[in-house]
């Protein structure tokens, strides 16, 4: 028998969404967030040509798009962490479990209403873009690619965020725990690759053991979102004729870190969800307990 269309994700999807829009809070965060953006991007960023040593278009669209994917993230990762925590302390997840949607349904139901709640925002942003591309210094081509490698690393944080949610009872913990995650998976690569590169200097200069220095920074980097956005930028502002023209290490090291961060957001998604239904799945608590 076929299902109704009400059932399953598409339930859980529209819902999100009709919640989401019809809260004055949604329309408040809105606001909030265009009037921070907009009010740094015209006091604070004034002489960003200066700071940047580029056009000034050019460092508006980079100072943007950093603002944009930060708030963004954050608020993906709030509002992700608290879907399935919300559930289990209104004491409503056994009774969307115990209708006809799966834990499949429920998972990617609410991390795929939390994503194009994400879109909403991309949407709204792009009259700044917009405001800014009349001082040049980049193409529409380029704002583009930046939402598109964005929305990959914004999808994977809310996978993170519902990840979370689904193994810890409580929205406020399952929030802190997914954003400390990631805070720690940036700093962490770093604090990773400064300590290795001290580590090379004092073999250098205490043992005499040298190291070749084929790339600039260390690899590990590469798999650090934060390296893959200045790559990326730095991509679009000197161009693939501009990278090309340089050694095979020094376009290794530019464009490795924008594969990567495309191809690894996916690698965590899958995991993160895949994780987040097999957690909320009765069946399998049952088997983990000693039960059928």
């Amino acid at each position: 028998m076929k299902m109704p269309f009400k059932t399953g994700t598409n339930a859980i999807l529209r819902f999100g969404m009709e919640r989401r829009i019809k809260r004055i809070s949604t329309l408040v965060m809105i606001l909030v967030i265009i009037s921070v953006i907009g009010f740094i991007l015209m006091t604070v960023l004034g002489t960003s040509s200066l700071l940047f040593g580029s056009s000034t278009g050019t460092a508006w669209y980079i100072a943007l798009s950093a603002m944009e994917f930060i708030a963004i993230a954050v608020n993906a990762a709030s509002n992700c962490a608290s879907e399935i925590a919300g559930e289990k302390a209104r004491q409503t997840l056994d009774l969307l479990i115990c209708s006809q949607m799966t834990p499949k349904s429920i998972i990617r139901g609410k991390l795929l209403s939390n994503f194009l709640f994400s879109l909403l925002i991309v949407a709204v942003m792009l009259p700044f873009y917009a405001v800014i591309y009349l001082f040049g210094g980049f193409t529409p081509i380029s704002v583009v690619e930046f939402i598109l490698y964005m929305l990959n690393w914004v999808f994977c944080v809310s996978a993170t965020g519902i990840f979370f949610s689904s193994v810890i009872k409580k929205s406020a913990p399952a929030t802190v725990l997914t954003i400390a995650f990631w805070a720690a998976f940036i700093i962490a690569d770093g604090l990773f690759a400064l300590l290795w590169e001290g580590v090379k200097e004092y073999l250098n200069y205490s043992l005499g053991i040298a190291f070749a220095n084929t790339f600039d920074y260390p690899p590990i980097l590469w798999i650090n979102p934060v390296t893959g956005f200045v790559m990326l930028f730095l991509l679009q502002i000197a161009g693939f004729s501009g990278v090309a023209s340089s050694t095979t290490a020094e376009i290794v090291q530019v464009v490795a870190p924008i594969i990567l961060g495309v191809v690894l957001p996916v690698i965590i998604s899958i995991v993160s969800v895949k994780l987040a239904e097999r957690a909320i799945d009765p069946m399998r608590s049952r088997k983990n307990s000693g039960g059928i």
